[in-house]
């Protein structure tokens, strides 16, 4: 699931230098059906990232409770 060579298993997250990626947990989706999240680490956060993630959160709030 990482995008990265360095990678660690915490608590069932995977850590890595760049990239943490986690499956979702929406409520009435099959377990199937649940999206991948990916969250770059602080170290590589630009402006343009940020607006994407602000976007994206206000949309899943919006349709997915």
């Amino acid at each position: 699931m990482i995008n990265t060579n360095t990678d660690v298993n915490i608590d069932g997250l995977k850590k890595s230098a760049e990239t943490i990626k986690f499956k979702g947990k929406i409520p009435r989706f099959k377990a199937d059906e649940q999206p991948i999240f990916e969250i770059r680490m602080l170290t590589s956060l630009n402006p343009s990232i940020v607006s994407k993630w602000i976007k994206n959160f206000h949309h899943l709030r919006s349709n997915c409770n």
